[in-house]
């Protein structure tokens, strides 16, 4: 699990918060994060779909 530490800045705790998201579920995969947090993804059920066009 990532340190919450990583955020501690003041404005810029959005974006790094993001990138380090961003970077763990590269490398740890979707497995990786709890299934709670998965389930209050906003449109949820599109991203495979999206992804898929965007790979084709």
């Amino acid at each position: 699990m990532l340190s919450t530490g990583v955020t501690g800045t003041v404005a810029d705790s959005d974006p790094i918060a993001c990138l380090t998201g961003a970077f763990a579920g590269a490398h740890l995969g979707a497995g990786a994060r709890p299934e709670e947090w998965a389930a209050r993804i906003e449109y949820r059920g599109e991203l495979p779909a999206l992804g898929e066009v965007r790979d084709a």
